[in-house]
């Protein structure tokens, strides 16, 4: 069974998001925009997996992906997850493509062609081994055995070569091997098996903990983005326009002339990954380009938002609106 299943991480949707509103002629746009292609392409790699995890029944074991957790302050991120009652796999997925060589310390070199820089990616095989090491301990110091921990690294992309073939670990594999290594494991012979109850019961613990990272006043201030840089108002869901004005109960697209009633949603979270969760009337006014502060306070009130502080204190929290976390 999926415990978590596959779900783009919120950067990867704030640096689309602002690529929507930032013109290319900004310095930022093309760092932004290379970014967010190479974030996107991971996220594919990840979820390309789904196909031979299949082979699994629902009944069989328990899986989680993208799973994010923190130990006494460390973060870390587990792109795959897959608890079977013999094994305990932390699944890396690389989506690299083109030529790569091994260097002497494991790490992944891509030399520079006519096309690409040269680029220097870390060693794959020591990064699974400390997510490993670090989901171990956060486990058992929560009275849960782990049996048989396992690495895994995928190469997801077909057209990826890594040199010299003798120095490829043999924990490294290509996406159509992943399987067979799994069921390798399945083979084997273990003593005292989990049962599928008890992988259940590590997975509900796992899946409550699991905390996306989301900076509290957003990512914005990583990337050296201010308010001036974008464009505010709302993107239409139809024609992808930043081009949508409200009428008393809905908004239609200049553009398309699609409507929505909801679509100032998507421009609120849009906000929260950029700035963080708290938002004034004025603010929100200003960013869904509202004729009237007014308006601005209903609709985030009918959004879920929850209203803080009174008079010239009054700002909203947007993460109380289930909405907005179900889009973040």
């Amino acid at each position: 069974m999926i415990r978590l299943d596959f779900y783009e991480p919120a950067v990867n949707r704030f640096l689309h998001s602002m690529t929507q509103r930032m013109p290319a002629s900004h310095p930022r746009y093309s760092a932004l925009a290379d970014e967010y292609g190479r974030r996107a392409s991971g996220f594919r790699g990840e979820r390309s997996l789904a196909y031979e995890l299949r082979y699994f029944r629902e009944d069989e074991c328990v899986m989680l992906h993208g799973l994010a957790l923190e130990l006494r302050g460390m973060r870390f991120q587990i792109d795959t997850l897959l608890l079977h009652p013999k094994f305990t796999a932390v699944i890396e997925v690389k989506n690299w493509a083109g030529a790569l060589r091994i260097g002497g310390a494991g790490e992944m070199v891509r030399d520079a062609t006519a096309h690409a820089e040269a680029r220097v990616f870390p060693d794959p095989v020591q990064q699974a081994k400390n997510q490993l090491r670090l989901l171990v301990d956060w486990l058992e110091e929560r009275g849960v055995k782990v049996r048989s921990p396992e690495t895994l690294v995928v190469l997801a992309n077909s057209q990826v070569t890594l040199e010299p073939p003798e120095r490829i670990p043999a924990n490294v594999v290509c996406r159509p091997a992943m399987l067979e290594r799994l069921l390798e494991w399945r083979r084997r012979a273990c003593p005292a098996p989990a049962t599928i109850t008890e992988l259940k019961a590590a997975a509900d613990l796992l899946a409550e903990a699991n905390t996306p990272r989301l900076p509290a006043s957003g990512f914005a201030h990583d990337y050296h983005i201010s308010r001036a840089d974008i464009s505010p108002g709302v993107i239409c869901p139809n024609c992808g326009a930043l081009a949508m004005n409200r009428g008393r109960k809905y908004w239609r697209c200049r553009r398309c002339c699609h409507v929505c009633a909801e679509a100032h949603l998507s421009a609120l979270t849009d906000w929260t990954r950029a700035f963080g969760r708290r938002i004034t009337a004025r603010e929100a006014r200003d960013f869904l380009t509202l004729s009237a502060t007014q308006q601005a306070r209903r609709l985030l009130h009918r959004s879920g938002a929850e209203k803080i502080g009174a008079d010239r204190q009054t700002h909203y929290d947007l993460l109380a609106s289930e909405a907005i976390r179900l889009l973040l």
